[in-house]
């Protein structure tokens, strides 16, 4: 006899056609949730997300926006020069240019891998960043 799992709740926010709770079935990946809540939208920034990410039972799927809340443009830290990355919050000359020698990041969270930046500076520069 198989056994299944039976379907999870997810809560899927941000910039996302129809926000929400919805109940997926196990297994669901980020971005079929995503796809669940209407897509994303055209303000959206995918770049930020773990698409593959497999969801968990009442885990919330946050979609941000290219822009903070405050209307500040994301700097790409793939791309961005000195300066702008020197303007990011809790980032100065020298850990710009050690974000410059470790470029290119696949994902957001590869700045760890930068000697200089923790766990709390990655979450300050998470909603100021982005890698497209």
């Amino acid at each position: 006899m198989a056994w299944t799992q039976p379907p999870i709740a997810v809560a899927v926010t941000g910039a996302v056609r129809d926000p929400g709770t919805f109940e997926v079935p196990f297994g669901t990946t980020v971005a079929e949730a995503i796809e669940r809540a209407g897509g994303a939208t055209s303000a959206a920034d995918p770049s930020l997300v773990e698409m593959a990410a497999t969801v968990t039972a009442g885990a919330t799927v946050r979609v941000p926006r290219r822009v903070t809340d405050r209307g500040e443009a994301r700097v790409n830290v793939n791309l961005a020069s000195l300066r702008d990355l020197d303007d990011l919050p809790g980032i100065g000359p020298a850990l710009a240019q050690r974000i410059v020698a470790g470029r290119p990041f696949a994902r957001v969270d590869d700045l760890l891998d930068v000697p200089g930046i923790g766990p709390a500076t990655l979450e300050r520069l998470r909603p100021r960043v982005t890698l497209r």
